[in-house]
């Protein structure tokens, strides 16, 4: 009876300690879900899709930059083989400018979406995992001090009996 009592003791103070050794208490789970819109969120969307005018002006601002061709009719002679040699330079800044207003559009669609459904899909942390987590460790600190508490004192009463006889 005495041993039982000091094995839950311990395996008491183990559960309680085993969140805290793991670090179960401070992991965040997460879990995909809609998030509303609040109020300023929604604002800031609304202006931005009127300031882009529904992502209008972004549409005509790739369109431009997908047909201007490189100017090379401006070079003086004498500069025509520094020309050459940066036309590459900008051809790639154009690819540039291009990629850039492709992200701009990008995000322009995507907050006339999101201000449409009036939620974003985000990342919110999931407060059952998060218990889980910490229940599993408990449980299994209990376990383990209880087991290792009952053993240790078998195996220290049988060294003792051997060395007393």
């Amino acid at each position: 009876m005495k041993q039982r009592k000091i094995a839950i003791s311990l395996a008491v103070v183990g559960a309680i300690a085993a969140p805290f050794v793991t670090g179960a208490w401070k992991m965040t789970p997460m879990q995909s879900g809609q998030v509303p819109l609040t109020g300023w969120e929604k604002q800031h969307r609304a202006s931005y899709l009127k300031e882009t005018n529904n992502c209008e002006t972004l549409k005509d601002r790739i369109d431009q930059l997908g047909q201007s061709p490189v100017n090379q009719s401006s070079v003086i002679k004498g500069l025509q083989e520094i020309d050459k040699q940066m036309a590459w330079f900008r051809e790639y800044e154009k690819q540039k400018a291009i990629t850039q207003a492709l992200d701009a559009l990008y995000d322009c669609q995507k907050a006339q979406l999101e201000f449409q459904r009036g939620w974003v899909y985000d990342w919110v942390p999931d407060k059952f995992k998060y218990l889980l987590f910490n229940l599993v460790a408990a449980i299994a600190g209990f376990v383990s001090v209880f087991a290792l508490t009952y053993l240790l004192s078998a195996l220290v009463r049988r060294y003792w009996h051997w060395l007393n006889t």
